[in-house]
């Protein structure tokens, strides 16, 4: 009996395989228990983190006040910045006009683009149409950084070098360098360094065209930006100083040499 049993234990164990096998004769699989793990994304990486704080900024809305050094000056002034509810904006530039010497504001909203003097007799002039931009006779430049410098550097398209960089004194948030790349022949942002916190309020910026730093917290934005004064003809500031007119001194002397050959 025991020869018996021990004979049929090969043939019992080929039959097990065979049924274990199935007809093709190939073993099956087993259905996994837990999803595959999905392909890792580089989403730590210093653009990707720049681009989420430029999405927040997007719709963040605000009213800051920042401490503005502009390009080229060893000055500093306050310039505050408001971004209404509705989508129209302001920035008050103290020295923005006549190569520092008046205050000026562009304003943006549905009727269009204005750029007002903030002197005594304030008043605006219409200088480009609804989404546009300042002319550059009458641009402070620096309302670029928040109306359209952002969305560049946070477009992941374009030919720019993004690094993490070191806070500048007195700036909270997050900071970034921005540089033009090899494949870029112009730079459509200034370089520098570009700062925001986690709700897309800009905290700061080194740049060519000025420096800015966040002073305090930014506030609740008001539902529209207003002008600053009634729209008038003539009411644009050039950023930069006037020609200096002819002195009376050198039309008198002038007209004194011509004197004595006249008489003659």
């Amino acid at each position: 009996m025991r020869t018996r049993t021990a004979a049929l234990m090969p043939v019992l164990l080929v039959a097990t395989s065979v049924a274990l096998t199935g007809c093709g004769g190939k073993a099956r699989t087993p259905d996994p228990t837990e999803p595959p793990t999905p392909a890792a994304h580089d989403e730590g990486s210093p653009a990707d983190r720049l681009a989420g704080l430029v999405a927040a900024a997007a719709d963040k809305r605000y009213v800051a006040r920042y401490e503005y050094s502009p390009g080229g000056r060893k000055t500093t002034s306050t310039i505050t910045v408001t971004l209404a509810t509705d989508g129209s904006w302001r920035f008050d530039v103290p020295k923005g006009g006549l190569g520092g010497g008046t205050d000026v504001a562009v304003v943006g909203n549905a009727a269009g683009v204005y750029q007002c003097g903030l002197g005594d007799a304030q008043s605006c002039a219409r200088v480009a149409g609804k989404g546009g931009s300042v002319p550059a006779k009458y641009d402070p430049k620096i309302e670029r950084l928040w109306l359209s410098w952002l969305a560049i550097v946070g477009d992941r398209s374009e030919a720019l070098s993004i690094d993490t960089a070191k806070n500048p004194t007195g700036v909270p948030g997050s900071c970034f360098s921005i540089e033009p790349t090899a494949a870029s022949l112009s730079s459509p942002v200034p370089s520098g360094t570009y700062c925001l916190a986690d709700d897309g309020v800009v905290t700061g910026a080194r740049l060519s065209v000025g420096s800015v730093t966040l002073i305090g917290s930014a506030t609740a934005a008001p539902k529209s930006a207003k002008l600053p004064g009634p729209v008038a003809a003539g009411g644009a500031v050039p950023t930069t100083s006037p020609s200096p007119s002819p002195s009376p001194s050198t039309s008198a002397s002038g007209s004194a040499s011509a004197s004595p050959s006249t008489a003659r």
